[in-house]
């Protein structure tokens, strides 16, 4: 990793926009100037409240919608002991969600609901774009081809990448993706999975039954009830709409 460079793009200082003057910014006072503004950034990032406030995050996105203190604790710790560094932080969050995972099954966002479609369907190649291709697109302009399909995918189950709301994105919360509509969308798009992104395991007639032994604590129940479909894409359907599926 190079230190030298920040991480993203970097902030443009643009005089003409900018609101000249000292700043007093949680009762500390900043010089006027393009300086000040990388100063007061890393000061709000190394605030208390910034850190609880990525951590309650973190565990809203991974394992409920109320996360408790007792949740959230390991995560800070784990930022202030390693000064922020991003892996050591998701490494806490990550191992705080396997520690509450028999608790609580968090109710999936459109985006990680078609990735678990794929991942556990064997159909990896339909999606994602790599990321390199994802970042190069330009608010405003005309996507290109390779960016299409997932583009007019994820708008029509409610997760288009480049739409969501600002400043703070598309909601955490589970009741905002559990409407009749959205799920509606998620069978059609399960059943869109099989027919669109066929593998030759997936031509296989027990290739649900290898999906299910491959992913499921408890196969035999997933087992009957998928089994009482008519066809491969009913079964399809059926599975990838499960609450053991929305839910994780």
């Amino acid at each position: 990793m190079d230190k030298k460079k920040d991480h993203g793009h970097d902030v443009r200082f643009e005089r003409k926009r900018h609101e000249p003057g000292k700043k007093t910014v949680f009762g500390k006072e900043y010089k006027a100037g393009k300086k000040s503004l990388k100063i007061v950034i890393k000061d709000l990032v190394n605030h208390p409240s910034c850190r609880e406030f990525i951590a309650t995050k973190l565990c809203r996105y991974l394992i409920t919608d109320r996360p408790t203190k007792e949740m959230i604790t390991p995560i800070i710790k784990a930022w202030e002991k390693s000064d922020g560094h991003l892996p050591e932080v998701h490494k806490a969050a990550i191992k705080v969600a396997f520690e509450y995972n028999d608790k609580f099954q968090k109710f999936q966002n459109p985006e990680n609901w078609w990735l678990q479609v794929i991942n556990m369907s064997g159909a990896k190649y339909a999606y994602p774009i790599p990321e390199k291709k994802m970042d190069k697109f330009e608010l405003g302009s005309l996507t290109i081809q390779e960016l299409r399909e997932p583009d007019r995918l994820l708008e029509d189950i409610g997760y288009h990448p480049y739409k969501s709301k600002q400043p703070n994105g598309y909601s955490d919360l589970s009741s905002d993706w559990l409407s009749t509509e959205l799920i509606i969308r998620r069978l059609m798009y399960a059943k869109k999975a099989f027919r669109t992104y066929k593998t030759m395991d997936q031509l296989d007639l027990k290739i649900h039954e290898k999906i299910i032994q491959t992913n499921f604590d408890n196969p035999d129940k997933i087992l009957k009830i998928v089994s009482k479909a008519k066809s491969n894409e009913e079964k399809h359907m059926i599975l990838f709409n499960l609450p053991e599926v929305l839910r994780a």
